[in-house]
């Protein structure tokens, strides 16, 4: 990885781990890579491949409605709320016995995520 792609991820991890949404793990089992993918606008989004920890997981076979749906829902309401972090949607925490899961590697060490990143 070149030294500008570098920065960029080193950037964007630390601003996860000051908001407490990563936080460095010694070991796990369940590790995956940090992946760099170049955005339509010229930014680079990081990426962590989970299809390894995805085939062992337990399917949950629940409805999830369409965007229009939940837009239909506003419709005639006069207040509506959109939940957000800094980064998309980050509010939903992951079990503490689960996060280490979540472990991804890159060249700063290992890190677990507590909340579920849709940034990643």
């Amino acid at each position: 990885m070149n030294t500008s792609l570098k920065d960029i991820v080193k950037e964007k991890l630390q601003k996860l781990l000051d908001a407490w949404f990563i936080c460095p793990i010694l070991d796990s089992e369940w590790v995956q890579t940090l992946v760099l993918i170049p955005k339509k606008n010229g930014k680079w989004r990081i990426c962590v491949d989970y299809r390894e920890l995805n085939k062992a997981t337990k399917k949950n076979h629940f409805h999830v409605r369409f965007i229009n749906q939940v837009l239909d829902g506003l419709a005639g309401k006069k207040l509506s709320s959109f939940l957000n972090g800094f980064t998309r949607y980050n509010q939903i925490q992951i079990n503490p016995q689960d996060q280490d899961k979540t472990t991804f590697t890159c060249s700063w060490g290992k890190f677990s995520s507590s909340v579920l990143l849709f940034d990643l």
